[in-house]
């Protein structure tokens, strides 16, 4: 029925009926989202996930109604506040990025958010992106990206200049191949059968 859109000004709503000319805010909890930048997006199920400046939040059952109710998960982890960068989904695992830490939240089971120590956010420099698919788990940024096995946690680091060119400002992936998005052009790497790379 529409589309959402995080901006550096909140979360916007542009319903397909709507004049492009007149987009305006559905008023989804104005206090929280007014003026609050949101980065990132993530939908899981029936829940619309958003990293904003101010952290993690949610809103559960959006589609696009004006009085959706914006909520934070539960959990002391104190980066659930902070800056999200990026969100990433793959069957029941949802990835948070943030300045200083990945975090593994498992949104239908209810559990404390745990950080994923492997996903070491001081080796990509600042953080862009976060990705997860049921292999494999990436995380890049301005210095590289750090590729991690779901199946046994062995890790691969590819270093800026070295390995690629310039910092990471995307990734995208599918079975066959990981691709990465830098300032000086778009690299494919084919994946192993067990998601890594050769």
């Amino acid at each position: 029925d529409g589309v959402w859109a995080g901006t550096a000004r909140g979360l916007v709503y542009v319903s397909d009926s709507s004049d492009v000319r007149n987009v305006r805010s559905r008023g989804l909890g104005v206090r929280l989202l007014d003026n609050v930048p949101v980065h990132a997006l993530q939908f899981t199920g029936d829940t619309l996930w958003l990293g904003t400046e101010a952290g993690l939040m949610a809103i559960g059952s959006p589609n696009g109604r004006v009085g959706g109710v914006v909520s934070r998960p539960v959990g002391s982890d104190p980066a659930l506040r902070r800056a999200v960068r990026s969100l990433a989904w793959s069957d029941t695992v949802l990835l948070a990025a943030t300045d200083e830490a990945v975090l593994r939240l498992a949104p239908r089971g209810g559990v404390e958010p745990a950080r994923v120590d492997l996903l070491d956010v001081r080796v990509v420099g600042r953080v862009t992106k976060v990705a997860i698919d049921e292999r494999t788990m990436w995380l890049a940024g301005t210095d590289g990206v750090v590729i991690v096995s779901r199946r046994d946690g062995a890790t691969r680091v590819l270093r800026v200049p070295g390995d690629v060119p310039g910092p990471v400002l995307d990734i995208a992936v599918n079975r066959d191949f990981l691709w990465l998005a830098t300032a000086q052009g778009l690299i494919r790497l084919r994946r192993r059968g067990d998601g890594g790379l050769p």
